[in-house]
This record gives structure tokens, C-alpha cells and sequence, in this order.
């Protein structure tokens, strides 16, 4: 065996080389965002979960938060990432909202398109107009598969 390798030991460093880099790509194609999408979901679901409601948002989240007042009344806080295109340091779409009511919905794959959580909240309020919390779950998500 030590003799084969020895007579092939460019093939046997080519062949390891290429695994090497066909895992490196799979990491960061594949694993890596799924990774950074669960990490961002559990944070936020966390996050929000803990917050009853805007006004007690912590300085410290308020940048990562876009609060969405709707005219009825109720409120949605989302804390959304947009990385396919605005924030390329990890490129994942996904979004964390909170309503006035409690519930925690998660986005796996989608977030507005925009520079910064401000721009994504207006965005978003562009792409799902709602007067009410009906209104917004009534919306279809841009995007996303229709059923």
C-alpha cells in the first residue's frame, strides 16, 4: 500500500486537494446558511418571545427591530435579515415577527429587500399592506410558493 501511494502521490494529493474543496463549497454553499438561518431564528424567537410589547424593546435591539403599528391598534415587532443581496456577510433570508397577541412567527426564507431594518420594515409594509393582524396573515408573502 505505502508503495502505491508513494508511486501516486500527485494523484493521492489532487484527490485530497479536491475533497478538501468540494467540502469547503459545500459548507459554504449549503451548511453554512443553513447554520446562520437556525442561529438568527433561535436568537429572535427567543428575543421576542421575552418582549411584551414595543415600548419595552432594549435600546440595544431597537436597530435589529422594525416595530410595524397597524391602524387597528395592534403592533408586530420583526427583526428580519436579508443576506441574498443586503447583507452579504451571511447570506441568508429570514425573518422573526412578534404581534400584539403573542404569536411568534417565523419566516425561514424570506425578508424585505432593503439595506437596513428600517428599510426592510418599509419595505415590507409596501409588499403586505394590513390594517389589522387578519390582514397581514391574509397576505401572501412575496416570493414565496404559491399552494
Amino acid at each position: 500500500m505505502k508503495s502505491w501511494i508513494r508511486r501516486h502521490q500527485g494523484l493521492v494529493i489532487f484527490l485530497i486537494m479536491a475533497v478538501l474543496v468540494v467540502g469547503w463549497i459545500g459548507w459554504s454553499l449549503i451548511l453554512r446558511p443553513r447554520v446562520q438561518t437556525a442561529q438568527f431564528i433561535s436568537e429572535w424567537q427567543i428575543k421576542l418571545s421575552a418582549i411584551e410589547k414595543p415600548d419595552a424593546l432594549p435600546d440595544d435591539m431597537k436597530p435589529e427591530v422594525y416595530v410595524r403599528k397597524l391602524k387597528d391598534g395592534s403592533w408586530v415587532m420583526a427583526a428580519m435579515h436579508h443576506g441574498s443581496c443586503c447583507q452579504p456577510s451571511a447570506e441568508f433570508d429570514a425573518s422573526v415577527w412578534k404581534d400584539s397577541e403573542g404569536k411568534v412567527t417565523v419566516l425561514s426564507d424570506w425578508s424585505p429587500c432593503a439595506g437596513s431594518t428600517q428599510g426592510m420594515g418599509e419595505f415590507w409594509e409596501e409588499q403586505m399592506p394590513a390594517n389589522s393582524l387578519a390582514e397581514l396573515y391574509r397576505c401572501p408573502v412575496p416570493g414565496a410558493p404559491s399552494s
